[in-house]
């Protein structure tokens, strides 16, 4: 699995690439003779050849850049050849070739002093060491490279190391140290949103206070109006009733009283308000802390999701409907490459929101070891040891535990023939498998248990193997779609609902 920082610093660049830019490129090199724009313009029109997936000729075009910057002394120049060279091999699979590249390239680099150019080559080192499955040696690069990135304000370098240092982790078994690095990335993706989210908010809370202000200047306001109208009242009453001055006095006497009844009254609502007030931004900030967490753990659950290029890479043409009940989900999908086949689940965990979250993630992160690391690849030997997997993790031996489990649909594709047939191997505990082909759908049922949960030493899986043809369509999927409720009538959409509307 290619590590996801390269495809951010790649895909912005691939627009760029255009026949004209080449062309110019190439005009440049043919008019100048000056060795060390030669060696520069080699070099670019060596990554924007890369860009288009022109790989041979680009590595034409940086060794022939890579030679005259070399001819020339021009040391920056050979350290982005070697750069530009060692993506193309990269992008190749000849990780071995790429990383002796960046590393040439970090010497060079090391030499001129260039720190930024170190942080990058470091990053690419550790990325080439992760294909090669040499996690340690990843790991290493990768704290060298967030370490020299650290005292800079390059963020992206900073999020790079982080991304590299949470894979090889994982791959290590090192988790306290993988959620830590793909805290710091995560952290270091959100600076600048923050940044902004905080200027947001200061403006909400100036506006809710101008808003309380007005609120209460209108109250005051009311019982000044109310307060002028009744003096105005007793004065027009005076002039008009000069003989009833005692009783006008007593009325004044009673306005007075009124008055400081409605003042103390308003001092005590004024007292209230900002008691609730009070109140209710307490209410807001642990609403928001709260809010926050959660959504900080959904970025961290759906950095274990498949990305989308190795969908793309890895499966024939599909569609993934990933729609979580809460912020967080209890369901999730994987994906798995060993053996020279595919791998690929839908999973169903116990419980919804937070816990289902941990749930899938314990899952995802199992799955990972059973494929890469132990290499198995019968899908029911798969869902058996993910059972004793769980079972052990949760302690469900003992009396005290509960009967947290995952129920999941997992298949196994093999390479397709020249006809786009292919052999498909499936084993499921509690979800099932749809296979349509010539107008109809056959399901193949699942074992009956759950992966884990209260241990059952009768638990058994067993694999289906099924020959599908060009044309033919899967569906595995948990049990959200076929509980929802809608229609005229209110009704549960149900297995034979969702096949019809397949």
């Amino acid at each position: 699995m290619k590590p996801f920082f390269l495809f951010l610093l790649l895909v912005p660049l691939a627009g760029l690439c255009q026949n004209a830019v080449v062309d110019s490129l190439q005009r440049v090199i043919e008019t100048t003779k000056v060795d060390t724009v030669q060696a520069r313009t080699l070099c670019r029109l060596c990554g924007e050849l890369q860009l288009r997936g022109d790989y041979e000729k680009g590595l034409a075009d940086g060794e022939r850049g890579l030679e005259i910057g070399r001819r020339a002394g021009d040391r920056e120049a050979e350290s982005n050849c070697l750069n530009n060279i060692g993506i193309i091999y990269y992008l190749k699979g000849d990780y071995a070739r790429a990383r002796e590249c960046f590393q040439h390239s970090l010497s060079i680099q090391e030499e001129i002093g260039d720190r930024a150019g170190m942080a990058v080559s470091l990053s690419y080192i550790s990325s080439a060491y992760f294909e090669l499955r040499q996690f340690d040696a990843a790991r290493t690069y990768a704290q060298k490279g967030l370490q020299l990135a650290q005292p800079t304000r390059h963020l992206e370098y900073k999020k790079r190391g982080a991304e590299v240092l949470y894979r090889a982790d994982s791959a290590l078994g090192n988790w306290k140290a993988a959620f830590e690095a793909a805290r710091l990335f995560h952290i270091y993706s959100d600076w600048l949103k923050n940044e902004k989210q905080a200027e947001i908010d200061r403006l909400r809370n100036e506006e809710e206070k101008k808003r309380e202000r007005e609120r209460l200047g209108w109250m005051l306001g009311s019982g000044l109006v109310l307060l002028l109208v009744l003096t105005f009242t007793l004065l027009r009453s005076r002039q008009r009733q000069k003989k009833s001055n005692a009783a006008l006095r007593t009325l004044n006497e009673e306005i007075g009283q009124q008055k400081a009844t409605i003042e103390a009254i308003n001092s005590e609502l004024k007292h209230t308000l900002n008691e609730v007030n009070e109140k209710k931004a307490q209410l807001e900030e642990q609403y928001v802390k709260i809010e926050d967490s959660i959504r900080y753990a959904s970025r961290i659950q759906r950095a274990i999701l498949p990305q989308p290029r190795l969908l793309r890479q890895l499966l024939p043409p599909h569609f993934i409907h990933y729609q979580p009940c809460d912020i967080v989900s209890g369901d999730f999908y994987w994906l798995g490459r060993e053996g020279g086949r595919t791998f690929f689940a839908v999973v169903d965990c116990t419980g919804h929101g937070v816990p289902g979250a941990f749930m899938s993630v314990l899952g995802a992160i199992s799955l990972d070891q059973l494929v890469a690391e132990l290499h198995l690849t019968d899908p029911a030997l798969i869902l058996q040891a993910l059972d004793r997997r769980i079972t052990h993790i949760l302690h469900q031996q003992e009396e005290s535990s509960t009967p947290d489990g995952m129920e999941l649909a997992l298949l196994v594709l093999h390479e397709a023939d020249e006809s786009g047939n292919r052999i498909i191997e499936y084993a499921g505990a509690g979800r099932p498998l749809w296979h349509y082909s010539q107008g109809a759908i056959t399901e193949y049922k699942p074992a009956g248990q759950a992966c884990g949960g209260f241990p059952n030493e009768d638990k058994h899986y067993s694999a289906h193997r099924i020959d599908v043809q060009a044309g033919d369509r899967l569906f595995i999927f948990s049990d959200g779609p076929v509980d929802q409720f809608g229609g005229p009538q209110g009704r549960k959409l149900g297995s034979a609902g969702l096949q019809r509307f397949l």
